[in-house]
């Protein structure tokens, strides 16, 4: 049973070093790269720290247990160099998402074996010398004399790395300032080039497509089977995550979780309480994704890229939407990269071919046959609905501070008049009040223009038997030739 919680605690150890192997060391080896722009010249030094470093992270604790252990008369547990092993095991796993060429996993499977066999040794020669003859060790074993330098090493490395990130973080941005000033990228070249490799290697195959629907389409409500380009963000946001978490990498974050290892997990890398399995984090992601939809809606309902005359590429109502596919698709394709940062945090993944793949699935499920508008359920601007009264119909935006009722026949019959507001503030509780006092009276919106609490103007449309209400804080003037044309 001891020998059982021993080999536990190596898996422990193992594990909590990788972690602390990656923030002590230079930058560069996070990536596991020889050299970054930050680390120039220092590939050498740095594949010495990765065959180092684990070894002396786990020999060194397993040191100091066997130090408490033996003040305790305690037997100390054997094999201790399981634990480097550990790491190394942990790490090929990794490794293995990245799906580098043979020679990468070659040079790692390398300094994986010397790693171990380094650990072996100090753990034979320091740790049981240690046992034998007690501190005496360290002034007549010559591995001993190597283990010190090796901890000088390490400390040495510790002290570089902390002043490296220290100064990378504080010259990054007078970096990307200076870039933009002298017609520079921020980013290196190699940088840009790894990142669009990167992207082209998620895998958006038919095949792979089909599994996500498969596995996860009976998850999703039944908007998104009405919205299809909904539908498609979410399953493009999933094959990113995916490419970025596989399946052996998701079990080990699961595994993690209880030790404060890993925030997200399942395949939509949610957050929760405890570790997520893929299907829950699926539907947590629901929610989430929607509301994202739902913003990147509106900003477009009140872009220049929607108003286009009298009838716009989006329209809405009390709690439906409906937009002019083909216009909407265009926009998307050219600008999921930015929307994906509401999700990831990060804006400058080139991830506009991974949205423009899943797209094409989805068409290509419909025969190539897309409707020309799309409609589906959310209430998208209920604030604005409200102004209309409760036979809202369908709205519009005329421009980013003006919502018109939709009409089909260009002109519309009676009498018209424009109501303004006089007082020097006003909010959207104020516009649907007023809303609701000329429908009372027998009068409606047809437009009304909102400029940030600072000015508001009503048009509405009456009979012409009577003149709208008189309202507290607005003035009335009639209004000649309204069109909903203009």
């Amino acid at each position: 049973m001891i020998e059982v919680l021993w080999f536990i605690a190596y898996l422990i150890l193992g594990a909590a070093a990788i972690f602390t192997v990656a923030f002590l060391g230079p930058v560069s080896i996070l990536d596991y790269r020889l050299e970054e722009t930050w680390d120039k010249g220092n590939g050498l030094t740095n594949v010495i720290y990765r065959i180092i470093s684990p070894a002396i992270c786990t020999t060194g604790v397993m040191f100091l247990v066997v130090v408490a252990l033996g003040r305790v008369s305690v037997t100390p547990p054997s094999h201790r160099w399981i634990s480097t092993l550990v790491y190394w095991v942990v790490l090929l796993v990794l490794k293995l998402s990245r799906r580098e060429g043979p020679l990468y996993y070659l040079a790692v499977a390398v300094e994986c074996a010397v790693s171990v066999l380094l650990a072996y040794l100090m753990d034979i020669f320091v740790v049981e010398g240690f046992m034998r003859v007690g501190i005496d060790i360290f002034d007549q074993s010559s591995l001993a004399f190597q283990l010190e330098v090796a901890l000088f090493y390490v400390a040495v490395q510790l002290v570089i790395s902390l002043s490296t990130r220290y100064q990378y973080k504080v010259n990054y941005k007078c970096h990307k300032a200076t870039s933009v000033v002298v017609g520079l990228p921020s980013d290196s070249e190699e940088a840009t080039v790894r990142e669009a490799d990167r992207v082209d290697s998620i895998d958006t195959s038919e095949k792979k497509l089909y599994s996500y629907v498969r596995q996860y389409g009976s998850l999703l409500p039944e908007r998104f089977d009405a919205d299809v380009l909904l539908r498609s963000v979410f399953y493009a946001i999933m094959a990113i995550e995916d490419y970025n978490r596989p399946a052996h990498i998701r079990a080990i974050e699961r595994m993690a979780f209880p030790f404060g290892l890993s925030k997200t997990t399942g395949i939509m890398q949610q957050r929760g309480d405890r570790a997520l399995s893929d299907e829950e984090s699926v539907r947590l992601a629901v929610g989430y994704v929607s509301t994202m939809w739902d913003s990147y809606l509106r900003k477009f309902a009140r872009s220049r890229k929607a108003v286009r005359g009298p009838h716009a590429a989006l329209e809405f109502g009390t709690n439906w939407y409906r937009y002019d596919y083909e216009s909407l698709r265009g926009v998307l394709t050219t600008s999921f990269s930015e929307l994906y940062g509401d999700y990831s945090g990060t804006r400058v993944l080139h991830a506009n071919g991974v949205i423009a793949d899943v797209i094409a699935f989805f068409e290509r499920a419909q025969y190539n046959l897309m409707p020309a508008t799309i409609v589906a359920y959310s209430k998208l601007f209920p604030k604005e609905a409200a102004w209309f009264g409760q036979g809202a119909g369908a709205l519009y935006w005329k421009d980013s501070d003006t919502v018109r009722r939709v009409k089909n026949d260009g002109q519309v019959g009676g009498c018209f008049y424009l109501i303004t507001c006089v007082e020097g503030s006003i909010d959207s509780e104020c516009i649907t009040e007023v809303a609701r006092i000329l429908e009372q009276s027998g009068w409606r919106a047809e437009e009304v223009f909102f400029g940030n609490r600072a000015f508001c103007s009503i048009v509405v449309c009456g009979s012409g038997r009577l003149n709208p209400p008189r309202i507290k804080g607005w003035i009335t003037v009639l209004c000649n030739g309204y069109s909903t044309s203009e």
